[in-house]
């Protein structure tokens, strides 16, 4: 059985900036997904899509949030990284982070198909992988 991955990715766009303020949330609302067994709450007004392994959410401002679950061969967090962004601009830099208390590796750099949008990518290890 090939270990199971959760990637979250967030891009934004030059026009949303990166600090909280830009981002003001008053309401949550709940979002469940069954197949692939997680909850999270999301700002009000955010669009959420899911289909088959993978989830985005949207919001207003531009700013656009992923999860994935990946199933791959990789034998570590960093190597699951470079499967992910092979080629990547050299500003890009990892470290370890922890997510619920889980074992993560935090990448954060330009987006290689559009240099004025930022990533934030989280990979974490799924329980049981």
């Amino acid at each position: 059985m090939k270990p199971t991955l959760w990637l979250l990715i967030g891009w934004i766009g030059a026009a949303a900036p990166l600090h909280a303020a830009a981002f003001p949330v008053t309401t949550w609302e709940h979002y469940k997904n069954d197949s692939l067994s997680f909850e999270l709450d999301v700002p009000q007004g955010w669009q959420t899509q899911g289909k088959g392994k993978a989830v985005a959410i949207r919001g207003k401002n531009g700013a656009i949030f992923g999860l994935l679950r990946r199933d791959q061969e990789s034998t570590s967090l960093y190597a699951a990284f470079q499967q992910k962004y092979p080629s990547r601009p050299p500003d890009w830099v990892t470290s370890p982070a922890r997510v619920d208390n889980i074992e993560a590796l935090k990448a954060v750099g330009t987006d290689p198909k559009d240099p004025a949008r930022k990533i934030v990518a989280y990979f974490v290890k799924a329980s049981g992988g």
